[in-house]
């Protein structure tokens, strides 16, 4: 069995942190890796078939309006859901958005795997060197990545 949990953000202790640093925030530092993305999607069954058929996910679990993917059976690196999004198209541009994220890939077979299973579900994409460029059926954007 797998078993997930939500639990309350600190809000409070989050806020208490940002006050004992006034320095400015200037970004994440370039080591940091994302343990997981959440993303508002149209549809969750829509989303969830691009994220498996086209970049391989495995399916973990589904609630209500959201889904859970993974690689390699991690809990899920990957949250879609319809919260605050079902049935809708992407945030104007002037509205506070995620632009893209990256999935890092192993090595160069795998990212001509990716670009050939868009292909074959007739979605566009565009490559640059070691990273293809696409969208998902909801709009939001990701590069796949070779991660040397």
């Amino acid at each position: 069995r797998f078993f997930m949990t939500t639990e309350r953000l600190d809000v409070e202790g989050v806020m208490g942190e940002l006050a004992r640093d006034d320095r400015p925030w200037t970004g994440m530092d370039a080591g940091t890796v994302m343990g997981h993305v959440h993303l508002q999607v149209a549809n969750v069954d829509a989303a969830r078939r691009f994220y498996m058929d086209v970049l391989g996910f495995d399916h973990m679990i589904d609630y209500p309006s959201a889904g859970f993917l993974s690689a390699g059976g991690y809990h899920h690196h990957l949250g879609i859901n319809t919260w605050n999004s079902a049935g809708r198209g992407q945030a104007p541009a002037s509205a506070a958005h995620l632009r893209w994220f990256t999935v890092n890939v192993p090595a160069a077979e795998e990212l001509q795997a990716v670009a050939a299973r868009a292909a074959a579900h007739g979605i566009e994409t565009t490559a640059q060197g070691d990273t293809l460029q696409l969208r998902d059926p909801s709009g939001n954007a990701l590069h796949v990545h070779v991660q040397a």
